[in-house]
């Protein structure tokens, strides 16, 4: 073992050596080699994944792994998405300006309620 440690350590010091002593425009071509390289590596790995799921998803008694897909979303779909909440509160002085009352604070109720009112007398009759 400490043997294998100490060649590869020694393999490790040659090839910086010989990286090293290489021109700028060797390592280039060199790098974009390696990239080459990884990127056939990476795509062979997500190939390998790709057919042990198909095994798994058929083991499953399924189809494709599409059809599993297909039939359950990871996401929680809300039901309320894009509704916009009522206003609850509304400037005395503009009734144009209303709030709901989620979020950050608008100006107006923030100015308001330093001069002392309450966001009590703000609030709007219910519909």
């Amino acid at each position: 073992m400490v043997k294998e440690k100490k060649a590869e350590a020694q393999e490790g010091l040659d090839l910086l050596s010989v990286l090293n002593g290489m021109s700028l425009e060797e390592l280039m071509v060199m790098d974009a080699e390696i990239d080459t390289m990884i990127k056939n590596k990476q795509q062979g790995q997500r190939r390998k994944l790709y057919e042990q799921m198909q095994m798994l998803v058929q083991n499953a008694g399924y189809e494709s792994i599409e059809e599993v897909l297909a039939t359950h979303s990871l996401r929680r779909v809300r039901s309320d998405k894009g509704v916009k909440p009522e206003p609850r509160y509304c400037n005395p002085t503009d009734h144009g300006q209303t709030w709901s009352g989620r979020g950050r604070r608008p100006q107006w109720v923030v100015d308001y309620l330093a001069g002392g009112g309450s966001l009590h007398e703000l609030e709007m009759a219910p519909h």
